[in-house]
């Protein structure tokens, strides 16, 4: 989701950022503690099982747990990605960071430059900046209606940046 926006730092010449993150409603502390509520359950029918002669199950329930776990944990972390757009008089960045920490930017002219947000279907949009032949897809953990308002912000700033050009 988006972050909010920051316009106009003298210092550095930006006049618009923003960081894009994805939604995630759970911190790890949160995580650790569905993970234990779940084998403290879980540990109790265990036993009950392997006192009945089920034993399989035992190890199923276990497998249940360790899977849980995983799967949480690695539903964060993804959760760390990240995009950040900066605009200046000049150019406009966009910087992706994505969970592995790789880091990817490019550099675009803010005069040339197109928002297009596609309806793909009701639930569904896509959002791109367009540079003549190139596009690129922004914002692509983020919901419908955070895709709009992005684009009309950024649409905003554009128009900004071209008629403070033209002046």
């Amino acid at each position: 989701m988006a972050q909010g926006y920051e316009y106009a730092d003298e210092n550095t010449g930006v006049l618009f950022r923003t960081v894009l993150k994805p939604r995630r409603s759970t911190t790890r502390a949160h995580l650790n503690t569905v993970i234990l509520v779940f084998a403290i359950v879980s540990i109790p029918a265990s036993v009950v099982f392997a006192i009945i002669g089920a034993w399989p199950v035992s190890g199923f329930l276990g497998l249940d747990v360790v899977l849980l776990a995983v799967f949480l944990r690695y539903h964060h972390w993804v959760g760390r990605s990240r995009e950040i757009i900066e605009l200046s008089h000049q150019v406009l960045t966009i910087k992706r960071n994505d969970h592995w920490g790789r880091q990817r930017s490019w550099q675009l002219d803010p005069h040339w430059l197109r928002v297009h947000l596609e309806e793909l279907d009701e639930h569904r949009n896509r959002l791109e900046l367009r540079l003549r032949d190139r596009a690129f897809d922004i914002g692509s953990f983020l919901s419908t209606e955070e895709k709009a308002g992005l684009a009309t912000t950024l649409r905003q700033e554009l128009a900004q940046v071209s008629l403070l050009q033209r002046a």
